[in-house]
C-alpha cells in the first residue's frame, strides 16, 4: 500500500503524486466538506467524482472500454468550506 495525506482547502486543487502508477485507490475525506476527485488529469468540477464530508470511496480507474487504467496522479478540489486532510491510498499497482 502507498499512502499520501495532504491538506486541501476550498476552491483549490491539490495534486497527490504517487511513485507508482496505480489503478485502485481508497480516498478518505477528513476535510470538513465535500471534495471532488479526478484521476490522472485535472478536470472541471462537474466532471469530477464527489466524496461527501467525512466519507470514503474505493475507486478503480478504468478506460471507456472498462479496462484498467493506471495513473500516478490524483487531483482533489476542495469544496465550499473544505479545510482539512484528505488521505489517498494506492491499493493496487
Amino acid at each position: 500500500m502507498k499512502m499520501i495525506r495532504n491538506t486541501v482547502t476550498a476552491g483549490s486543487t491539490t495534486e497527490f503524486s504517487f511513485d507508482v502508477k496505480g489503478c485502485e485507490f481508497l480516498i478518505l475525506n477528513f476535510s470538513g466538506a465535500d471534495i471532488y476527485v479526478s484521476c490522472g488529469t485535472e478536470e472541471a468540477q462537474e466532471d469530477m467524482m464527489r466524496i461527501g464530508e467525512d466519507m470514503w470511496r474505493q475507486h478503480t480507474c478504468r478506460t471507456d472500454d472498462c479496462k484498467y487504467r493506471s495513473v500516478d496522479k490524483i487531483y482533489v478540489l476542495g469544496g465550499e468550506g473544505a479545510d482539512g486532510e484528505v488521505e489517498i491510498e494506492c491499493t493496487k499497482w
